[in-house]
């Protein structure tokens, strides 16, 4: 799962993201009814039964297959804690997209997009709760030996390509990390971001450290109000880390969790180009459970 391509305005995008929705027009409200959903995956010695898996290493994505050379998602035991571990391993033929993509929607089947079970309406707000955490070759500004991006959120079942490549302009609220190298380091490290057709919208990190590498709680309240306006709120190990306004409502999002070596950045000849760095030394993220409900 990626930021596959960076519109020439994002900058500025960035740099202006709390004045962006300023006048954005009130839409009519969405009509209440009850939903009820809920989605909770607690990882143990074995793939979690409720999500599909897709791993990519050498310009091939395999569907339903959750490990492979280059990157795999294992699932573990570590005392009284299970757990999933998504690894990016250095790879023996280098400059190929690696991932493991552990999603709630088959993204391998005809038009998964927008396919997801969660669309935030009045009075029904979504909360998605996770405890997760990352390897010591990460750091909390993006700055170590980790390549790539990582994390878990929602998205509207974009389809990847073999090489990673979106087929659509996908949307993503939740929460990531991002190494120094993504966008010339202006989404580097862990964040709470929330995208629009692969643009950011809005984009948060701590105020105060949090230690990444031991397992933190994060949550977000997606929600729409009685102007029919959405909003997403954030938080991390108790921490407030901000509220972003969404420009346009979201609809059909679901789970997604990944962890890749992309790294788009800016380039003269085309605006934007990508790399695939080969990792160091393995690099993982590890989710302990996911909780996604609706009221």
């Amino acid at each position: 799962m990626l930021l596959n391509k960076i519109g020439g305005g994002m900058k500025k995008l960035i740099t202006r993201i709390t004045l962006l929705f300023a006048a954005v027009p009130l839409l009519a409200a969405s009509p209440a009814s009850a939903t009820g959903l809920s989605y909770f995956s607690d990882f143990g010695s074995q793939p979690a039964t409720n999500l599909f898996f897709t791993e990519y290493e050498g310009g091939v994505g395999t569907s339903g297959q959750a490990c492979g050379t280059d990157a795999c998602a294992t699932f573990e035991t570590a005392g009284n804690r299970d757990f999933m571990k998504i690894t990016v391993n250095p790879s023996a033929t280098p400059g190929f997209y690696q991932n493991v993509d552990a999603t709630q929607v088959d993204i391998n089947v005809p038009n998964p997009t927008n396919s997801g079970p969660y669309t935030a309406t009045y009075g029904h707000p979504v909360t998605m709760e996770a405890k997760i955490k990352w390897s010591h070759n990460y750091d909390l500004y993006g700055l170590s030996d980790a390549q790539g991006t990582s994390g878990v959120v929602l998205w509207n079942s974009a389809l990847d390509g073999p090489n990673g490549d979106v087929t659509l302009d996908f949307d993503q609220i939740g929460f990531g990390w991002n190494s120094v190298d993504f966008a010339d380091g202006e989404l580097a490290g862990f964040n709470a971001a929330s995208y629009v057709d692969q643009v950011p919208v809005g984009f948060s990190r701590p105020s105060a450290p949090i230690d990444i590498h031991g397992w933190i709680k994060v949550k977000m309240v997606w929600s729409e109000n009685a102007s029919g306006v959405q909003s997403v709120a954030y938080y991390a190990d108790g921490q407030y880390l901000g509220t972003q306004e969404l420009p346009v409502n979201l609809e059909g999002m679901s789970l997604v969790t990944w962890n890749d070596n992309q790294e788009p950045y800016y380039c003269e000849e085309e605006g934007v180009c990508w790399s695939f760095p080969n990792p160091n030394q393995p690099q993982s993220f590890y989710v302990d459970y996911v909780k996604v409900t609706q009221e």
